[in-house]
């Protein structure tokens, strides 16, 4: 009896210390599964002058590296860097955020670049009437 008393003790102390070597998963080890563009300005058109564009990649779940990289599909039209666009000038381009650890992870957002304010207003009445 007493023998098998030690061998569950034993049983116990070993297994205790196994699970105690035992350690978490850390955040960045999750892998990201999707990445969405945030407008932080909530708008997808500029004039030639204006302060850069302010875009935020967000990359899912949360604990999975936020590594991203930034292009622009016309840079003779607005550049991007850090998630800041720069209107170049008057055009078109696609804006789009990669993830690093999964390059099938993409989002994108179309800029439209006009020559000043008023064509912007211009082209806005024209539309909303």
């Amino acid at each position: 009896m007493k023998n098998k008393f030690i061998l569950l003790l034993l049983f116990i102390f070993v297994t205790m210390g196994l699970g105690a070597c035992q350690k978490p998963i850390p955040e960045e080890t999750y892998l990201p599964t999707s990445v969405e563009i945030v407008n932080l300005e909530d708008a997808n058109e500029m004039t030639l002058g204006d302060n850069p564009l302010e875009l935020m990649a967000l990359v899912y779940p949360s604990g999975a590296k936020q590594a991203v990289t930034w292009s622009s599909s016309n840079p003779e039209v607005a550049t991007v860097e850090d998630g800041f666009v720069s209107a170049l000038s008057v055009g078109t381009t696609t804006i789009e955020v990669e993830v690093v650890e999964d390059s099938t992870l993409t989002s994108s957002l179309l800029i439209t670049v006009y020559d000043d304010a008023s064509d912007l207003e211009t082209i806005t009445g024209i539309i909303n009437t």
